[in-house]
């Protein structure tokens, strides 16, 4: 199978997976014929890049390292904003990435389908484990494995819990036009969603609090000064993976080489090197165009 640009559809193309909507209901079949108002209807619902059959090497076989079944129970969770199904569910993208590990079938080469309404959810998974995938590299127990997963899976939760409860809250005032603003304060917003829930351990709720804080200590949210900025390393992987899966999906390409070469460009300033590092040498790519080596930085 082939994962291609939407511009680059041709009727007659024919999908080489099912398509799901963001309540896990089928749009279309494997299998189907695209037609021209099917392909109008895909760009329609925001759905920047697909699989369709297609060859690209009789040895190579792209594949994800978790069930889509499992993927739509997720992605469900997450938007019914269920905490304990996602720290359950966390559970499980660790043992299929364990599994994989085992089998010696790690590869971050596949791509599922999104949409703009799927996007967020598919993200926080593809996150999740991604950041199960550095975990193991770094050589995380397999409990630690699972906090972590807990925190990827939910880092973005600040996007998605109801502004008009936290605005109450928290006592701000929030303009709903400045989407700018909003994304800024997220990670905020999903740590105080959850400071709410004592189940969740401080070293989850700390990886989505500072997930967008860089190695040199800058990023967001603003209203924690530099000095009191104390990223934990959940923190840090997540903002890898959360990179990562963000730039090899950018402009609805699939280019996992150039989103590794993102990384490493970053390192000691955006990125911490010891993990990005440890990263590339579980993170095999196809096609192996760039070198897994990271250069020192200049000064």
């Amino acid at each position: 199978m082939v994962y291609i640009n939407i511009n680059e559809l041709k009727v007659g193309d024919i999908l080489s997976e099912d398509l799901y909507n963001d309540n896990g209901a089928v749009l279309l079949r494997n299998g189907t014929k695209l037609t021209t108002f099917a392909i109008e209807r895909l760009k329609l619902l925001g759905i920047n890049s697909l699989y369709v059959e297609g060859e690209i090497d009789n040895d190579i076989k792209v594949q994800s390292l978790m069930p889509n079944s499992f993927k739509n129970r997720i992605a469900s969770n997450l938007k019914t904003i269920s905490i304990s199904s996602t720290v359950y569910n966390a559970k499980n993208v660790v043992s299929y990435v364990l599994e994989a590990f085992k089998l010696n079938n790690v590869s971050l080469d596949y791509m599922e389908n999104r949409t703009d309404e799927t996007y967020l959810f598919q993200h926080s998974i593809a996150v999740a484990e991604i950041a199960v995938i550095i975990g193991k590299a770094l050589n995380l127990e397999e409990e630690t494995l699972e906090d972590l997963a807990t925190s990827a899976l939910l880092h973005d939760i600040g996007k998605l819990v109801s502004r008009k409860d936290l605005v109450k809250q928290l006592e701000m005032k929030l303009d709903d036009k400045d989407e700018n603003f909003l994304y800024k304060i997220h990670p905020f917003l999903g740590y105080s969603y959850l400071y709410n829930f004592p189940e969740i351990k401080a070293t989850v709720k700390n990886g989505i609090l500072f997930h967008h804080i860089n190695e040199n200590l800058q990023g967001f949210p603003d209203a924690i000064a530099p000095q009191k900025r104390k990223p934990y390393i959940f923190a840090k992987i997540i903002q890898i993976a959360d990179a990562y899966d963000n730039a090899r999906h950018f402009n609805g390409t699939n280019n996992p080489a150039l989103a590794l070469e993102h990384l490493k460009s970053g390192c000691d300033t955006l990125f911490n090197r010891t993990i990005v590092e440890s990263f590339l040498e579980y993170a095999p790519v196809f096609p192996g165009s760039l070198s897994n080596s990271v250069g020192e930085t200049k000064n």
